[in-house]
């Protein structure tokens, strides 16, 4: 599944990918009450549980809402911090590390525009490091 948006041009902007077993939703809308100005998109068949928003303003999910902000927060302090220190090599490698398993799931295009380089600069990192 992706969190992404298409832009009028037709290109598409992904802002995360979610695997088996992950839980995503849009948390700006849930924290705002507004509508999502991106989607949440299925790439292939999945299950999907729903759980209402407005459960997790319920007191019998505070102690889940503190554990899902803390991973979303982690999450994204970690994305942050590998865009801004870090050179394209080094966030490929970034990915490498941390999220294995995305080489095999993601196609080269996917992996190139989530780390923010051109399918054609990722393909020229993967064949120097390969050169090692």
């Amino acid at each position: 599944m992706k969190a992404c948006h298409y832009t009028e041009s037709g290109s598409e902007r992904v802002k995360e990918f979610y695997f088996p077993g992950e839980f995503c939703f849009l948390y700006l809308s849930w924290l705002t009450g507004q509508p999502a100005s991106y989607q949440i998109e299925a790439a292939e068949d999945s299950v999907v549980t729903e759980i209402p928003l407005s459960w997790l303003d319920t007191r019998d999910a505070e102690a889940t809402v503190l554990r899902l902000l803390r991973m979303q927060l982690a999450f994204k302090e970690r994305k942050e911090e590998m865009f801004l220190l870090h050179s394209p090599a080094q966030r490929y490698q970034y990915v490498l590390k941390h999220f294995p398993v995305w080489t095999s799931l993601l196609s080269q295009k996917q992996l190139a525009a989530y780390i923010g380089i051109t399918e054609v600069s990722l393909s020229r990192i993967r064949g120097r490091l390969n050169k090692r």
